[in-house]
């Protein structure tokens, strides 16, 4: 018998058991299996409903708003989708229409390209509604929504890069993202201000480049407009251009009134162009382009009143800022043409300085009403020059700004009345540079038909107070309305004039010198600013002849019964002037003169006084002159001690006050003592040529008989 057959033949048909390594390495790929089946069951779990109730909860509990969606599925290949999503109005907004509502959202992210370090992301976006519900105190719906959300969501700090660490390189991705059929529409109180339909939006990015390009597309109720961005994070470049075709601003008043309430009136013009844009690393933007707009209109409070209007408006913002740029601003083809302003860009100055040009008619602005005087309609006013501004190192506050801007400018008018003044051909020259600014006229201008001269220094270094230093020449002017409202204060015998009807004549020639703040502050009286100025001046006024204010008639015969012979004060019933000289100061709200002169038929009048800012008037005219040389006024003067009481010249600029001196007895007494004087002259006289003709006929008679 053969044992050794036997062994193997027994060995076959019995096998071993199983070894422990062998059964748990079973276990584990039944484990494994059973987690990859879970795994990839685990998004058509999820999808059949627990997912669904998660994202509704959690958008009702983050924007406290009803939240309902259709579906939400979840699939390792076939991505993210939800599709019927709804988010109501926040309490207190209209219930019967959603804030927003989602028709259907689509994600994917490729799997397989983060295993071998890219990303890839693509994802649609369709039947996007947004309703903005405006309340009449400017609230929103979506307001409310956000707000509530940022109560929920604390911000976690962000993590701050080591120092110097350098920033990590950029992944290679590549996207497609889109979005259509979606629309917003704006609503105030339930009325539609304004909607943008038919909105779509496409962003795409190869793998092969780190560009991104995006553009979109809408109608406005105002019409299209389109706008595209190319991204480039790698060279972090944009490129942005808008477009807009046939935008009716018009349709705009209501959104505008919505924002800002009773501001506008009117609001019009059609708006055609593109607009591109290009930044750089942060620190260079170029712009670019031209917009057109036919039939501007803008009106209302917003404007002062100003009703303005023109054919068109051309705007070219052509603009280059940054380190990149041919200077750090460079605006030499800025243009921009609103019929009545022409602003256009200039090469940069030698140190780098951006510089425009404008052109201002001030005259054409004035045909728009508002606050610009109606006289300057026809006044032929223009405002031409030149603005040069810091293109780095731009100043923190205004006192720096106005120290580092530049300007020069030129104010021409060619023939205008103002205040009753009457002025041609002025030129204003303006510089302004290193904090100070500077006000010349050139020769020629006129103020009344006498020449004028300004000249005007400003500290733009002290911003609060602007010191100012003036002066002003006036020689040879014609005495007019305008005139004597300002001259009433230094020269107070045209206090109460009514220019209408005093029928006013005569030359006046004026030089003033004067300092203190231009600017006021808001809570500070204008008596207490005015107080601040000082400065001292001389006026003249010559053949000046006028019907004085009835409060001050007096002037025409200061002396009563005296007056007769000895005062050429009046002639035809007007007051006269044959010249005035009054040297005269201003300081703390009050101008004063002193050893002033009123020459009238060879007689001086003197006067003294000081008339407030206020207008009140305390003045003192002394006629004493006005007797001497004379018979009659000798004696009176000799009868009051060599001296005439002053008159009196009290009240205000608009409503004088006279106060003569009473010479009534006095002139009455010595008419009685020349009266006296005469009749005793008389009797002795008589007296006399009696005893006279009778020694005369005695003594002649002797002569007779002895002869």
């Amino acid at each position: 018998m053969d044992t050794s057959s036997n062994s193997k033949s027994q060995t076959e048909e019995t096998p071993l058991a199983p070894t422990p390594q062998r059964r748990r390495l079973r276990k584990l790929w039944l484990l494994t299996g059973a987690l990859a089946l879970l795994v990839a069951l685990t998004p058509t779990i999820l999808s059949r409903g627990a997912l669904r109730a998660t994202v509704e909860a959690q958008l009702a509990e983050r924007l406290r708003c009803d939240a309902t969606v259709d579906a939400v599925s979840l699939g390792w290949l076939s991505g993210l989708e939800i599709s019927g999503l709804r988010l109501g109005n926040p309490p207190g907004f209209p219930a019967e229409r959603p804030a927003v509502v989602l028709e259907r959202l689509t994600a994917d992210i490729s799997l397989s390209s983060l295993l071998f370090g890219a990303f890839s992301a693509s994802g649609e976006i369709v039947g996007l509604d947004v309703s903005v519900e405006q309340q009449a105190d400017g609230s929103t719906n979506l307001q409310q929504l956000i707000l509530a959300e940022r109560a929920e969501v604390t911000a976690a700090p962000a993590s701050a890069e080591p120092a110097g660490a350098e920033p990590a390189a950029s992944a290679a991705f590549a996207l497609d993202i889109a979005m259509r059929d979606c629309a917003v529409i704006i609503r105030r109180e339930g009325q539609v201000l304004e909607s943008l339909t038919d909105f779509r939006c496409n962003a795409r990015s190869a793998s092969t480049s780190q560009e991104i390009d995006l553009d979109a597309s809408g109608k406005l109720r105002a019409g299209d407009l389109a706008v595209m961005v190319k991204l480039n994070p790698g060279a972090e470049t944009t490129d942005t251009k808008i477009t807009a075709h046939g935008l009716d601003l018009a349709t705009w008043k209501p959104l505008v009134d919505a924002f800002m309430p009773n501001q506008l009136t009117s609001l019009a013009g059609e708006v055609d162009g593109d607009i591109t844009a290009t930044t750089h690393r942060g620190d260079q933007i170029e712009l670019a382009g031209e917009l057109v707009i036919e039939g501007p209109r803008v009106a209302g409070p917003l404007l002062h009143g100003m009703d303005v209007a023109s054919r068109r408006w051309t705007i070219k913002p052509a603009l280059a800022m940054g380190s990149r740029a041919i200077a750090r601003v460079d605006a030499r083809d800025l243009d921009v043409d609103l019929e009545w302003l022409r602003i256009r860009g200039a090469s940069p100055s030698a140190d780098g300085r951006v510089a425009v040009s404008y052109d201002l008619d001030i005259a054409a602005l004035a045909e728009f009403g508002g606050p610009l005087p109606a006289t300057l309609k026809d006044s032929g006013t223009t405002l031409t020059g030149m603005l040069e501004l810091p293109a780095d190192e731009l100043p923190t506050d205004i006192n720096g700004w106005a120290s580092a801007v530049t300007a020069a400018a030129d104010l021409r008018i060619l023939a205008m009345k103002v205040g009753g003044f009457s002025l041609r051909d002025l030129s204003l020259d303006l510089d302004a540079r290193d904090g100070e600014l500077q006000l010349r006229t050139a020769p020629g201008a006129e103020l009344d038909g006498g020449a004028l001269a300004i000249g005007v220094d400003v500290d733009l270094s002290d911003v609060g107070r602007l010191p100012t230093s003036a002066s002003i020449q006036w020689q040879g002017g014609k005495l007019t309305g305008g005139a004597t409202e300002s001259l009433r204060y230094i020269a107070p015998l045209l206090a109460g004039l009514d220019s209408e009807i005093a029928d006013l004549r005569g030359r006046v020639d004026i030089d003033v010198q004067f300092a203190g703040p231009a600017a006021k502050a808001a809570e500070q009286p204008w008596l207490a600013w005015l107080d601040a100025w000082s400065g001292r001046g001389s006026l003249g006024l010559r053949d000046t002849m006028f019907t004085p204010a009835q409060r001050i008639r007096g002037l025409l015969e200061p002396l009563g019964a005296l007056n007769a012979k000895l005062t050429p004060t009046a002639r035809a019933g007007q007051l006269r002037v044959d010249s005035l000289t009054a040297p005269f100061s201003i300081r703390a709200g009050q101008i004063s003169t002193r050893n002033a002169k009123w020459l009238a038929g060879n007689k001086t009048i003197g006067l003294a006084g000081s008339v407030g800012l206020d207008g009140t008037i305390d003045y003192e005219l002394d006629f004493a002159s006005l007797l001497r040389g004379r018979k009659d006024g000798d004696k009176v003067l000799r009868a009051l001690g060599g001296e005439l009481p002053g008159a009196k010249l009290s009240g205000s600029v608009n409503a004088p006050e006279l106060g003569l001196p009473d010479l009534g007895d006095l002139a009455e007494g010595l008419l009685k003592q020349q009266g006296r004087q005469l009749l005793e002259e008389k009797a002795t006289e008589l007296l006399e040529g009696g005893i006279k003709n009778g020694l005369e006929s005695l003594f002649g008679r002797r002569k007779k008989k002895g002869r």
